[in-house]
């Protein structure tokens, strides 16, 4: 759940400064959870940039917040594609698309929260909008 939430963090183009900050947590957490794994993690990072650093080329705004809660399906993707050649006894005898449908079946359940993650922001943006046109409204109001 943690490495969804740093991958739609640091792949949502609401703010550059937390997607770099969100960027930084996900490298952070996988040198830490992942270090004694060897060549691994270098790979998981590239793979991760990739995705990250495609979907922020993305300008419009719509179809970037969707890519960004999809990232974790796209970045399971990528990386069991990787892993299947990398590591071809993880794969348990099955064909890439069996070893790549298991990655998406075990990652899906993050879209959803990162969905509701992204609802939550959206919400959040509206009520401080609301918000502030009603303090505006407010002054001229005590000002007249």
């Amino acid at each position: 759940m943690i490495n969804s939430v740093f991958m739609l963090g640091s792949s949502f183009n609401k703010n550059r400064k937390v997607s770099i900050a969100f960027m930084a947590g996900w490298i952070a957490y996988i040198i830490i959870n992942q270090l004694y794994l060897g060549l691994f993690p270098l790979v998981n990072a590239i793979a991760f940039l990739a995705v990250t650093v495609s979907i922020n080329f993305v300008k419009n705004k719509k179809i970037n917040t969707v890519l960004s809660v999809f990232s974790i399906l796209i970045w399971s993707i990528i990386i069991d594609i990787i892993c299947y050649y990398m590591y071809p006894l993880f794969s348990s005898n099955q064909s890439i698309f069996g070893y790549v449908w298991q990655g998406i079946l075990f990652n899906y359940k993050y879209v959803f929260s990162n969905a509701i993650i992204v609802c939550a922001i959206y919400g959040l943006d509206i009520i401080i909008e609301k918000t502030k046109l009603y303090l505006k409204s407010k002054q001229k109001v005590t000002a007249a």
